[in-house]
């Protein structure tokens, strides 16, 4: 048996000529019919053999996100170290450590006031407990227990979160892929009821959502958290100890601008509880968006604040502040510049533009402006006071960005309550960007890359025959 693949679920094919469209970035490939007939039968999962042309395609269009892996080539299975980093909490280590029995367990004891409480929970259970006498914070935490860990595969997994030991066993199966660095589950929310559970069901910051794929900076799955992840041994040690949030960001990102795969495997789900009230919930926003600035400075191209295409981040802007003219002239263009671009590819090329460039406009629009409001938010808000005529354009932006995702989950909470959750949300991320930007005293994380071609026909890898 060999690695099981399928196509990602909102990839399209189109038979004549043979094109893809889809991935992240979105694009569309050319195929030869060979590749193509391959394609189609990967619409359900299918088997890879060890090696051949076959396998190297479904490589090359994993990277662009066009194919998934569903299951890993088998393999010996890597020896696995689990290391916990935890500071107080010694209630929650219990649990964890029950769920884990088997594995070999490092506890990394980042200062807590309890020592004893954490040494003896460690005793109960056959774990080892490493401690640092003052906290240094979870990178350094975690580099100190992937230093002492002897597994080939380090598994760090945060004390709150809710999995067993046969999860760890699934994710590590992925490292018999050679180019595997490191694997993620997908991090759901835990339950609790009341307004603010309801709203984390919908916009839990962990949960990136229940599609697998590789792990790429500006693309659908841009980072994974280290509430659980799974790294080889000789890589795990390196966070960045200078960075206070951010440091698990930072380290896949330079895992990915090295070589490696970094993979997110959503069939696997473990759960993370959800923040008690809503001031821990912005807080913790705050945070996260004090990490954009540094992550910035190290990672410029990667780290932006609105990526996308520019006909589309165009076209939402002339609609948004009452130009629909305007709309739909930079529309009609982009379309007439990918008809041109497509030439005699396709038999239609007017009706494949306008469904390439009118529908991935359409398409955009609520990512773009939940970038927009997410960084340059609190600086509209404050000019949005002194000029009345950006008042409407904003409230439209945020509606465009916050809807559509209530709309998806609807039943759960109403849309009055979500949309204010949702702009203190919002709010809560874009002052931490303004703040840590300013302690950084740089303009990195406030920074756009807009592609004019981002819509356009691309003869990609896919052009090789896999026969």
């Amino acid at each position: 048996m060999g690695t099981v693949v399928r196509l990602a679920p909102d990839v399209e094919l189109r038979r004549s000529p043979p094109l893809v469209l889809g991935g992240s970035p979105y694009r569309v490939l050319s195929l030869n019919p060979a590749a193509f007939e391959v394609l189609e039968r990967w619409r359900a999962p299918s088997t890879l053999g060890a090696s051949g042309p076959t396998r190297q395609l479904a490589q090359r269009l994993e990277d662009v996100g066009v194919v998934h892996v569903v299951a890993p080539a088998p393999g010996p299975a890597p020896t696995l170290t689990v290391v916990v980093p935890i500071r107080d909490r010694v209630d929650l280590l219990g649990p964890l450590l029950e769920a884990l029995e088997g594995l070999e367990v490092l506890v990394v004891d980042d200062g807590s006031t309890d020592a004893a409480g954490i040494a003896a929970c460690c005793e109960r259970h056959g774990a080892t407990v490493v401690r640092q006498e003052t906290s240094r914070g979870p990178a350094a935490a975690r580099n100190l227990g992937a230093r002492q860990a002897r597994g080939e595969v380090v598994a760090f997994v945060d004390s709150d979160v809710e999995l067993d030991r046969a999860q760890l066993v699934q994710l590590a199966a992925s490292f018999t892929d050679p180019r595997t660095a490191a694997v993620a589950p997908r991090v759901a929310p835990g339950s609790r009821g009341g307004v603010l559970g309801a709203y984390e069901q919908n916009a839990f910051p962990l949960d990136l959502g229940p599609t697998s794929a590789q792990v790429r900076p500006r693309t659908q799955v841009a980072y994974v958290p280290t509430a659980t992840l799974l790294i080889r041994r000789h890589l795990a040690c390196h966070f960045d100890e200078q960075l206070p949030y951010g440091e698990d960001v930072d380290l896949v990102w330079r895992l990915v601008e090295a070589g490696w795969v970094v993979r997110y495997v959503a069939e696997v789900v473990v759960h993370h509880p959800v923040r008690p009230n809503l001031t821990s919930l912005l807080l913790q926003r705050y945070r996260y968006g004090t990490s954009a600035a540094p992550l910035a400075q190290r990672h410029p191209a990667a780290a932006v604040a609105v990526a996308g295409s520019g006909w589309s981040a165009l076209s939402w802007g002339a609609m948004l502040t009452g130009s629909p003219v305007v709309a739909g002239g930079l529309i009609t263009t982009a379309i007439a510049l990918l008809r041109r671009r497509l030439g005699q590819r396709v038999a239609d090329p007017w009706r494949s533009a306008a469904a390439i460039a009118g529908g991935g406009t359409l398409r955009a629009g609520p990512s773009l402006a939940n970038q927009v409001l997410r960084s340059y938010g609190p600086g509209l808000a404050a000019v949005a006071v002194m000029v009345p005529r950006l008042r409407r354009p904003l409230l439209w932006c945020a509606l465009v960005a916050a809807v559509p995702r209530w709309w998806r989950q609807r039943g759960q909470l109403d849309l009055g309550r979500y949309l204010a959750l949702w702009a203190a949300d919002t709010a809560a991320y874009g002052t931490g960007v303004w703040a840590g930007s300013y302690r950084a005293r740089t303009l990195g994380a406030l920074r756009s890359s807009l592609s004019f071609w981002s819509s356009s026909y691309q003869a990609g890898p896919a052009d090789a025959d896999p026969a």
